[in-house]
C-alpha cells in the first residue's frame, strides 16, 4: 500500500488488515485484523491510541521496518544476489 509505505517512512504506528502485503509493514500481531472484523478492529486501534507504551513500541517496530524495506537496503540485497550469482558462475 502506498498510504502504509508513507506511514512506515514517517514511523507513523498502524492498524492493517491481513490483506496483500500489508501485514508485512508491521511487526506485531496485535495491530493485525481480519477485513471487516470491526471488534478486532477496535481491540487494536484503542491499545495504539490510548496506551503510551505500546504507541512507541509501534514506532520502534516502525524504525526497523522503515530501514528494512529502504531503497538502500533493497540495493544491497540486489547487489548481494549479483555477487552469489558471479561467484557461482
Amino acid at each position: 500500500s502506498g498510504v502504509g509505505s508513507i506511514g512506515l517512512a514517517f514511523q507513523v504506528p498502524m492498524v492493517v488488515t491481513n490483506v496483500g502485503g500489508l501485514t508485512d509493514l508491521v511487526a506485531d500481531d496485535r495491530v493485525v485484523c481480519k477485513p471487516g472484523d470491526s471488534v478486532a478492529l477496535t481491540r487494536a486501534i484503542i491499545p495504539a491510541l490510548d496506551d503510551d507504551k505500546f504507541r512507541e513500541k509501534l514506532k520502534s517496530d516502525a524504525a526497523i521496518l522503515k530501514n528494512r524495506y529502504s531503497w538502500s537496503a533493497a540495493v544491497e540485497r540486489t547487489i548481494s544476489v549479483y555477487k552469489q550469482v558471479l561467484e557461482a558462475g
